[in-house]
């Protein structure tokens, strides 16, 4: 008989900035970065790791803000996170770009479950400027 009082799932680690340096060509970020940002470059750095641990990592919401929506693995990731009741997930996405082969058969109606999404193209609603 299975017992009535389930261990609770264990607490994810807490998020650490310098954890992230892993993804850096030089394993290390430079002295003085603010406590809560880091800089990553492509080709040079690894942001294909590096984006999908950040987005398999979030617990409470994920906001996107993107020029282009063509990886499958990542695609996959915040898929999972749609899926979760407990996560909110708000997307843009370029409007020249949001119409391509690979973001239509990707958001076509009825390919996700989450109810707490948004997702909009196009220039924003206000006089603001969006820079992916």
């Amino acid at each position: 008989m299975p017992d009535a009082k389930a261990a609770a799932p264990p607490e994810p680690a807490p998020f650490v900035w310098d954890d992230l340096a892993e993804y850096k060509v030089e394993k290390r970020f430079l002295d003085g970065y603010p406590p809560d940002q880091r800089s990553f470059f492509s080709p040079r750095d690894s942001l294909h790791p590096l984006l999908a641990s950040l987005i398999g990592s979030a617990q409470h919401s994920l906001v996107l803000n993107m020029f282009g929506y063509d990886d499958d693995e990542l695609d996959e990731l915040i898929r999972a996170k749609l899926d979760s009741a407990h996560v909110y997930v708000q997307m843009s996405l370029d409007k020249s770009q949001a119409g391509g082969v690979h973001e239509k058969r990707s958001w076509r109606p009825g390919r996700t479950k989450g109810s707490a999404t948004r997702s909009r193209s196009g220039p924003p609603k206000s006089n603001t400027r969006s820079h992916t």
